[in-house]
């Protein structure tokens, strides 16, 4: 190769470098927008049902109240689906939830419907969702070591797994709450159904216990 020909080459090389960090730069200031916007809307969905913000605090403890105020903006409501967890008991099983009621209002916007005999809620507007879950687990006696894995799934797809370590109680480590946060913005399709699933890795007779006033699973549309 002559010495015009590297040296018309070399250009062509730093625009292309260029240009791929551009690519990268921009996506990942895309994939920051999509988190922000959903951080914030999160926050904004758990204030309007009344929900207090718990602290994340592995080693301490946290109070949460769960409730829906009777003059929730309709067009607002309508985008969002909140459930509560009914069954404390750390097993293999199928999650059940329930709706959270303040007198005529619901938590379950017209958005979704929730199956209470298939523990499923379904969407019925095929777009993008910001779907989390908030996990509370409190120590109730001298707690053993634990693994426990919540997966929520459609149609047998997974859509958001949050995956807990329960630490063993002792005197030097007197471990009584455990909170776990997990959400992910995922695309779902008209009729689509959530369900939950509880997996416990390690030993079922722990004296770990969920906390349903502090757990429980929610989801609205992000666009």
């Amino acid at each position: 190769m002559d010495v015009e020909s590297q040296k018309s080459a070399r250009p062509r090389g730093r625009c292309l470098d260029v240009f791929l960090v551009g690519s990268i730069v921009l996506l990942f200031l895309v994939v920051a927008t999509v988190v922000v916007m959903g951080t914030l809307a999160l926050v904004e969905l758990r204030s309007e049902i009344g929900v207090k913000p718990s602290v994340v605090d592995m080693q301490g403890t946290s109070e949460t109240h769960h409730g829906v105020p009777l003059s929730m903006p309709a067009y607002k409501m309508q985008n969002l689906a909140y459930l509560q967890l009914t069954s404390a008991k750390l097993e293999n099983s199928t999650m059940s939830w329930s709706q959270v009621k303040h007198g005529l209002e619901s938590s379950v916007g017209d958005l979704y419907e929730y199956n209470l005999h298939q523990h499923t809620l379904q969407t019925k507007q095929g777009s993008f969702y910001f779907l989390y879950l908030d996990l509370q687990l409190i120590c109730t006696a001298n707690c053993r070591r634990g693994i426990l894995v919540v997966q929520i799934a459609s149609h047998g797809d997974e859509k958001l797994t949050c995956q807990v370590e329960l630490p063993e109680w002792s005197v030097s480590n007197p471990v009584t709450t455990v909170t776990r946060k997990c959400w992910r913005v995922t695309r779902l399709d008209p009729e689509s159904r959530l369900i939950g699933h509880m997996v416990v890795q390690e030993a079922q007779d722990t004296f770990w216990k969920l906390d349903v006033n502090g757990s429980g699973m929610g989801v609205f549309l992000v666009g």
